[in-house]
C-alpha cells in the first residue's frame, strides 16, 4: 500500500488538515527543480498583481505564479501528473481542478511567512482545496520550515488575536499557551512534501543568514472553480477582510489570465 493511502495519515489529514507525504520521490523533485530554475532565469521581473503584492512584502523572496505557462512538460506534470492523483485521494473525489502554482524561494534573511489560512484568500466561500508545499532540498530549522497549528475545525481562528499576536513567534506562543500543538516540519528530506487544506493554519519563521530555501506550491480544487472576489467573507474577522479581499482580487485576475492562455479550461 502506498504511504499516501495509509488510513492513519488520511484520517489525520481529514481531522487536522495537513500531512507529510513521504514518497513523492527524489526524481520528481530533481526534475521540478530543474524546470522551475530554468523558467525563473527567463522571467526578468514580477508583473501580476499577486506577484507584486508578495514581492513587495520582502526583497529576499523570489515569487512567480502560474509558471506552467512557460513549459508544456511542466503544465502536463501539474495537470495530469502524480499530484493530481494524490489531491483526488485527499479530497475524496475521482478528479480535481488546477487552481495555481507559485514559487516560494527565500534568500538569506528572508522574512517570515505570517500565519494564515489559504481559504481566506481564495475567491470562493465554498471551494475545497488542497495545497502541496514542495521543497527542492532537505529542510532544516535554518530553512524557514513549514509549521502548522493543530486544531480540528474550520473557521477564521486568527480572530481578534490578529492585531496583537500577528508575528510568527508571538502567535506560536499564544497558540501553545491556549493548548494547541505546534507541528514544525524542520527535518524533511528531499523527496518529501507537505499537503494542507484551505483551513490549515500555517506559517514559517524567517530564514537564517547565509541560507537559501527553494520551494513551490501547487493548489488543486475539489469542485469546478467559480471565483468571486466580492464574497462577504462571513467566516473572516473584520480585521482581516481588507487584506483578504485584496489578495482575492489578485487571485481572480491571475486565474482569468491563466484561462486566457488556453493552458487550462474552466474546470480542468
Amino acid at each position: 500500500m502506498s504511504k499516501i493511502m495509509m488510513p492513519s495519515k488520511l484520517s489525520f489529514f481529514r481531522e487536522y488538515g495537513y500531512m507529510l507525504i513521504d514518497n513523492f520521490g527524489l526524481h520528481n523533485i530533481s526534475w521540478l527543480e530543474q524546470k522551475v530554475d530554468s523558467i525563473l532565469r527567463q522571467i526578468s521581473s514580477s508583473s501580476s498583481q499577486m506577484e507584486l503584492s508578495v514581492t513587495s512584502y520582502g526583497e529576499s523572496w523570489i515569487f512567480s505564479e502560474n509558471i506552467l505557462r512557460y513549459d508544456q512538460s511542466l503544465a502536463s506534470f501539474f495537470l495530469t501528473g502524480p499530484l493530481t492523483n494524490i489531491a483526488a485521494t485527499l479530497l475524496g473525489v475521482s478528479s480535481v481542478y488546477f487552481l495555481r502554482d507559485q514559487t516560494y524561494y527565500k534568500l538569506t534573511n528572508a522574512e517570515e511567512t505570517p500565519w494564515h489560512q489559504d481559504s481566506l484568500f481564495i475567491p470562493s466561500d465554498e471551494l475545497d482545496t488542497v495545497t502541496f508545499w514542495i521543497p527542492f532540498h532537505d529542510i532544516t530549522p535554518n530553512h524557514s520550515p513549514m509549521s502548522y497549528i493543530r486544531h480540528p475545525y474550520r473557521q477564521c481562528y486568527l480572530g481578534s488575536s490578529f492585531d496583537r499576536f500577528h508575528t510568527y513567534e508571538s502567535f506560536s506562543t499564544l497558540s501553545e499557551y491556549q493548548g494547541f500543538r505546534l507541528d514544525v516540519f524542520d527535518d524533511m528530506n528531499a523527496g518529501q512534501i507537505l499537503a494542507h487544506d484551505g483551513w490549515a493554519m500555517h506559517g514559517s519563521p524567517s530564514m537564517t543568514e547565509g541560507m537559501t530555501r527553494k520551494a513551490m506550491v501547487v493548489v488543486y480544487a475539489k469542485q469546478p472553480i467559480n471565483l468571486n472576489s466580492t464574497a462577504t467573507l462571513s467566516s473572516c474577522h473584520p480585521d482581516l477582510r481588507s487584506q483578504a479581499l485584496q489578495i482575492r482580487d489578485g487571485n481572480v485576475k491571475s486565474y482569468q489570465s491563466l484561462l486566457g492562455s488556453n493552458i487550462i479550461s474552466n474546470g480542468n
